[in-house]
């Protein structure tokens, strides 16, 4: 939910550790990728100047994402579903994963999970809301579980990049990205 003080253009963000010193290490769903007991989440989200099925038909485009995660080298589809993903962290390392769509409602929703022995095992889901006058909200949510992903947490911010400040960027590039595109191309992106 949005805070009612927040401006339109301002990003808005949570990050926190699931973990409470009662945990169990095998809470996990069948259909989860990560054990929400020791899951880091993630949430921020941006207002941008188009629609939510523009915006929605845009990131549903694989292809597109890698024009504005600076991380992402390439995402491979092989069917509506599934996908595997190469991406590079701070120090040159490469880390891949295989993605499976959960929950997809067009204009509305992208929700994903990692599939077999991902480098680094997340879970999370896209939103797009419209706010109206033509804009809507991106919201990103998600959950990534340690230890590696704390091992890269603690390189990438001594470099003074944090798993927020990169969502920032992405999102912010996506923003650019989307409001920049002629209104048509924007509603067809996907097609």
């Amino acid at each position: 939910m949005r805070p009612e003080s927040m401006s339109d253009d301002s990003l808005h963000d949570r990050t926190e550790s699931s973990r409470d010193q009662h945990h169990r290490d095998d809470v996990t769903s069948r259909a989860a990728t990560v054990n929400a007991r020791k899951a880091i989440k993630v949430e921020r989200s941006i207002q941008v100047r188009r629609s939510a099925e523009a915006l929605y038909t845009l990131w549903r485009d694989f292809s597109n994402l890698p024009r504005f995660m600076r991380h992402l080298d390439s995402v491979r589809c092989s069917d509506d579903l599934h996908s595997h993903w190469v991406a590079h962290l701070p120090g040159g390392k490469h880390v891949e994963w295989d993605s499976e769509i959960v929950n997809d409602i067009p204009g509305q929703l992208i929700a994903w999970k990692t599939i077999g022995d991902p480098d680094i095992a997340h879970a999370g889901s896209v939103h797009f809301t419209p706010r109206g006058a033509g804009a809507s909200e991106v919201r990103i949510v998600f959950d990534y579980e340690p230890p590696f992903a704390r091992t890269i947490g603690s390189i990438a911010s001594h470099l003074g990049l944090t798993p927020d400040s990169l969502i920032n960027g992405d999102l912010e590039r996506f923003r650019e990205y989307a409001e920049t595109m002629p209104q048509s191309a924007a509603g067809s992106a996907g097609d």
